[in-house]
């Protein structure tokens, strides 16, 4: 990295890097990583120590994993590139990553096992409902009874919360905030003299703290005993860790310079960690006041303010943004100026300096929004849209990095909403007028394709599958590293497949030795990460591959692992950490990306619209407070003291606008060349982000934008470009998508039942038992001729005496067991498994029910009979389900028609797949296991 090339402005904060505290207050587009990185080079050269032992003096804390990976990658390369280093760079992680360390090496000081686990959500809901339940135990009735009562009130903008809940609440809240055990419950007491009926509010107080401390106690006694921590627990006993003077020092002497990132969206007690383990004048922090948009999680942008200011920071203005034309930042700054000047007064607003180039026809423009209900303008918006895409594509350019000019694409375009909510009549608009597009959220490090991509290799290696083409992780290598096309794989030979086969056999060979070297001869081997490279976000996703080097370079540096252990080690990473990647899409599949604000943050696109800014801001609702300044809050209206409930709710209100106008601020700074805003002609009732634009910026400044974007709305599309207004058929899809669908039988079982049920399921916000796999794991095994004794060795006995049973027993050299199965129906793939196929005389599918009868059953043996039509070429004769509940089965035989009726269904799903329409079927809300959960989406929405 050239740091030359850098601004004066830049290089000036690099000059004081090391010399004192700094904080650089960097605007959007700034450049803001290149100057920590160029200043984290300077701290190296000013130790004079070899560069190994340099690199761990220098603590670098992120808040997100994207922002992490990025600035490891790109530290990475600098040294490569000076030093010639390739070492580990263990202390550039997150905050929650760097407190987890911390927690490992004093957890039995805490008397935690340090063999603890950051639990699954439904673990650490379990504990506290069974602390809670037990907490009550030594509660009298009528304290329990007068509590529910005056709590029953409370709600915390959702529904309305029963007593658990208040006590929930007051637990997580104290712990995002740092307050001791000691602090709640003086908090708690206060609330003794914010309550006007004294009488009552002693007695109800007095009970409160009661049961809270009673469910402290179980709690942090069964985590203890458990090991099972949450991400707060986390951070919270690392701050207790910390309060120790020795541990504190050791940190603080540890690491020579601090550079922390992002820092306006730090909690309090992420605050407090940083500030014990760095050392005064040898701190560097980065971030933007007015991109914070979580103070909702705890983020605390004001008292950061506060403490740059009571610490004495020598506070740096990153105000160059090189992403935007000037007249978006013209534009910006304009709006912002006033909103900060007139609303909040807390911070003075920062202006943007320009540094990008005009581009002809580029700037800002305004969608003049009509329609008599808020659905009736979100259609009309929708339509205008949809027109100014089609003459934006047609007809308009966009200016490369490079410079080069070129036509604009649908990938260049995004859609942005404060909420999800309404989103479905963009989508529904869009696909009216054939315009391509694609729901977009934030994904996981693990779940990324090319992190995907390369456990499956280290999967195939480890269960020896690799020589098997059918086999699903097989399938992704051959797709994403050797570039098979489906009929390849269909047809099971072919150079890819060859290639592939020489590469693994190589890699067979090292699976015993260190898993960075296994990784990085398979890079090496095939180019996967320079292929990666190649594409538009490939340095985000190359920095994912590294990433991922150094996990496994860290990971053994105390010693080999075994490839199992590694992988365990992986897979409980992926489940347990809060690591996140890029957002989940492909630059290359060119479609307008619908986004939220939130998932767009530290993102850029040339064009973008910010749609739906005509409904209500998001103000917090609820009368339980817990904050640093209010202590513990209960507006109960006939308890409360008024003047105490007016004043509170008032700073609530303003602290929420406040993030609400962050919120706009970020979406705007989104546009590198054009931004488009939807304003209806008046105001109207109620405050939305419209109503504050207009009321900010007045008509007469708003009428020359909203006349600009006539020529985008005149129907001025280029000749030869015709624009299908219907719905997409299966093969419409197919001929405009590249890469095939995947489905599993589970996704399609699960939307025949309800859609929506379907999207929930595939988000596992719920889980199902365990007892069904551990059955199924030994009926694969379990030999039939010589049944073992065991836990399932009465329902196999009782299978066996079956007729069914027996003609398998005497058979096995026909029985296939745990079949996989890759099919294609159009541009979809649909894979499972079978639990058990017998072929003979007769084709017999098998599948086993450890659960009752569901109306899904007779779908999925209707999935695995299309399967086995595709395979072999006929219908199963027979489909069984045998239920081990009460020793039954049920038998289907289908029909052609029977087939063609499913892939009716699946050309539906697919439509509704390719523009996230999840329907409700209302139908089965009653028996879904889902439905607390979709209630709850609901209300969100």
């Amino acid at each position: 990295m050239n740091c030359d090339n850098l601004t004066d402005k830049q290089k000036e904060i690099i000059d004081y890097a090391g010399r004192e505290d700094i904080s650089a207050f960097a605007v959007a587009g700034s450049g803001k990583t290149s100057v920590l990185v160029c200043s984290y080079l300077k701290l190296i050269e000013s130790m004079n120590l070899p560069v190994d032992e340099s690199v761990s003096r220098i603590l670098v804390i992120t808040f997100t994993d994207d922002a992490a990976t990025e600035i490891r990658g790109r530290i990475r390369n600098a040294l490569m590139e000076k030093y010639g280093y390739i070492g580990p760079l263990n202390y550039i992680s997150t905050i929650h990553s760097f407190a987890n360390d911390l927690l490992q090496h004093h957890s039995i000081d805490l008397g935690i096992d340090p063999g603890y686990t950051v639990g699954e959500d439904y673990l650490i809901a379990d504990l506290m409902e069974r602390a809670y339940t037990e907490s009550k135990r030594y509660m009298d009735r009528d304290e329990l009874d007068l509590l529910d009562e005056y709590l029953s009130v409370l709600d915390l903008g959702r529904r309305e919360l029963e007593l658990r809940l208040v006590v929930f609440t007051i637990y997580w809240k104290m712990r995002a905030a740092g307050w001791s055990y000691g602090e709640t419950i003086d908090h708690l007491r206060e609330l003794k003299n914010k309550i006007r009926d004294k009488e009552n509010g002693e007695r109800i107080v007095n009970s409160l703290i009661k049961i809270f401390s009673r469910f402290y106690e179980i709690t942090e006694e069964r985590k203890r005993m458990t090991g099972i921590l949450s991400y707060d627990d986390i951070l919270y006993y690392a701050n207790l860790i910390l309060e120790d003077k020795e541990i504190r020092e050791s940190y603080a002497k540890r690491f020579e310079y601090v550079i922390v990132d992002e820092y306006q969206d730090t909690s309090l007690i992420q605050q407090y960690i940083i500030e014990k383990i760095s050392r005064k004048g040898r701190r560097i922090i980065a971030g933007d006041y007015f991109q914070s948009i979580y103070e909702w999680r705890d983020a605390t942008p004001i008292l950061t303010i506060d403490f740059i200011r009571r610490n004495g920071f020598r506070v740096m203005e990153m105000d160059e943004n090189f992403r935007s034309v000037p007249e978006i930042v013209d534009f910006v700054n304009t709006v912002f100026s006033r909103i900060f000047s007139r609303d909040i007064k807390d911070i003075q607003y920062i202006g943007i300096r320009a540094m990008e180039r005009s581009l002809d026809g580029a700037g800002p423009f305004v969608i003049t929004v009509e329609g008599d209900s808020i659905d009736g303008m979100r259609h009309d918006e929708a339509e205008k849209i949809a027109t100014i895409i089609e003459n934006l594509v047609s007809n308009y350019m966009v200016r490369e990095k490079d410079g080069k000019i070129r036509k604009i694409k649908y990938g260049d375009i995004a859609i942005l909403f404060r909420k999800r909510y309404g989103m479905k009549i963009y989508a529904r608009v869009l696909q009216e007028r054939g315009i391509r597009y694609s729901f977009i959220e934030r994904g996981s490090f693990f779940r990324s394709e090319e992190i995907s991509t390369i456990m499956n290799v280290l999967i195939s290696l480890r269960d020896g599958t690799w020589n098997d083409i059918h086999n699903g992780n097989t399938f992704e290598i051959l797709r994403y590293v050797y570039g098979m096309d489906i009929n390849e794989f269909l047809k099971g030979s072919g150079r890819n497949i060859e290639t592939f086969r020489e590469h693994m056999a190589i890699l067979d060979s090292m699976k015993d030795g260190r898993k960075d070297r296994l990784i990085m001869e398979f890079l090496r081997l095939t180019g996967y990460d320079l292929r990666v490279l190649g594409r538009e976000d490939g340095l985000q996703r190359y920095l994912n591959i590294y990433k991922l080097v150094d996990i496994a370079r860290e990971k053994e540096e105390n010693g080999i692992m075994g490839l199992d252990e590694f992988l365990d080690l992986l897979e409980n990473m992926g489940e347990n950490e809060d690591i996140s990647s890029i957002p989940l899409f492909d630059p290359l599949d060119d479609s307008v990306r619908l986004m939220t604000i939130h998932s767009s943050k530290g993102l850029e696109f040339p064009v973008v619209f910010v749609a739906d800014l005509s409904s209500r801001l998001n103000y917090r609702t609820g009368n339980i407070i817990v904050d640093r300044d209010s202590g513990i809050f209960l507006d109960i209206e006939e308890l409360a003291d008024e003047d105490i409930i007016e004043k509170i709710r008032e700073r609530m209100r303003e602290r929420d606008y406040r993030e609400n106008m962050r919120v706009l601020y970020v979406a705007f700074t989104r546009a590198k060349q054009y931004l488009f805003l939807g304003l209806p002609e008046s105001p109207g009732e109620g405050e939305s982000f419209a109503s504050k634009i207009m009321e900010t910026l007045g008509e007469d400044y708003l009428k020359k934008y909203r006349e600009r974007v006539n020529i985008f709305l005149s129907g001025n599309v280029e000749k030869g470009v015709e624009v299908e207004r219907k719905r997409f058929t299966l093969k419409e899809i197919e001929r405009g998508m590249r890469d095939p669908i995947f489905l599993s039988v589970s996704d399609i079982k699960n939307y025949h039942f309800c859609p929506r049920y379907m999207e929930i399921s595939r988000l596992k916000l719920f889980l199902s038992g365990e007892y069904g796999t551990s059955f199924h794991e030994f009926m694969e095994g379990v030999d039939f001729e010589n049944p073992p004794e065991g836990d399932f060795s009465s329902i196999l006995d009782n299978f066996l005496k079956t007729p069914l049973g027996s003609l398998l027993r005497n058979n096995m050299e026909k029985v296939k067991r745990e079949f996989p199965f890759h099919v294609k129906f159009g541009n979809v793939i649909i894979r499972g498994r079978i639990d058990l196929l017998y072929i003979s005389d007769e084709i017999i599918v098998l599948d086993y029910k450890t659960g009752r009868e569901s109306e899904g059953d007779r779908i999925q043996m209707l999935i695995y009979s299309y399967a086995i039509r595709k395979i072999f070429g006929s219908i199963p004769d027979r489909c069984i389900l045998y239920y081990t509940e009460d020793n039954s089965m049920r038998e289907f035989r289908f029909s052609e028609d029977d087939l063609k009726n499913l892939e009716i269904l699946l050309e539906r799903m697919v439509n509704d797949l390719r523009y996230g329409i999840y329907g409700k079927n209302e139908m089965n809300c009653n028996v879904c296991p889902a439905r607390n959960i979709c209630l709850s989406m609901e209300k969100q929405n």
